[in-house]
């Protein structure tokens, strides 16, 4: 069986399928400039309805499917909290400070909401790794020494049968029975030598993204629990 290597996102081609989705984020970053300037002018019942007109009027569904979506769903997450912090400010600007405390606590909950969301997608993706990472740890440790004993003993026996096809050296009846003993079963060594090959860097790569992969899952939930504390405060 020919191992499978633990990619870090799935195919593109998937994500092109899925309806287009609305960029939260680039929408709070090109009208932010905007309302700064009708806080700055003193607009700010215009700046407040601005900023309502903005926020979706539902929370962006949580993906968690795959790391990729997980990542997207966090994007959208971003942006409906920034877009949140915006109404909040420019309500607490128009005089509202108790609807702005409101909207703040609004934006702490549906952070963990995301959050909890977040914790159940990831669950699965981290126990998927670990294994990975074990497995991939083991084949490696196990199948180095035996790819190089295979590489030596297949090395040495062409270097034999050279010898004695080109009468550089003689073998009595004894060791040329030994040299064909050998021989039949280099078939089987170079089939197996050819497997580990082939799965090596497979493994050794699962190695290399297992904690790119711990970290992305790290930073996820860190970066939730910033929006949380952020809204708190």
């Amino acid at each position: 069986m020919r191992p499978m290597i633990f990619l870090l996102f799935p195919a593109v081609a998937l994500v092109a399928q899925a309806p287009a989705r609305v960029d939260l984020v680039q929408r709070f970053n090109s009208e932010l400039p905007g309302i700064n300037q009708m806080l700055k002018e003193m607009k700010n019942q215009e700046a407040l309805t601005k900023a309502q007109a903005l926020v979706p009027a539902e929370r962006p569904s949580f993906n968690g499917s795959s790391l990729q979506t997980i990542v997207l769903s966090l994007e959208d997450f971003r942006g409906m909290s920034a877009l949140y912090d915006l109404l909040a400010k420019t309500t607490s600007a128009a005089g509202q400070w108790e609807k702005a405390a409101e909207i703040q606590e609004k934006r702490a909950q549906a952070a963990r909401v995301t959050l909890a969301e977040l914790e159940k997608a990831q669950a699965p993706i981290a126990d998927q790794w670990k294994k990975v990472s074990e497995e991939s740890s083991d084949y490696v440790a196990k199948n180095t020494p035996l790819q190089q004993e295979l590489q030596t003993s297949l090395k040495t026996l062409r270097e034999d049968v050279d010898a004695v096809n080109a009468k550089k050296k003689k073998l009595d009846a004894k060791g040329l029975e030994e040299l064909k003993a050998r021989i039949a079963k280099a078939p089987q060594k170079e089939q197996e030598l050819d497997q580990i090959t082939a799965a090596m860097p497979v493994h050794k790569q699962n190695l290399v993204n297992a904690p790119k992969v711990t970290k992305i899952l790290g930073d996820n939930r860190k970066e939730v629990e910033g929006m949380i504390k952020d809204a708190d405060e």
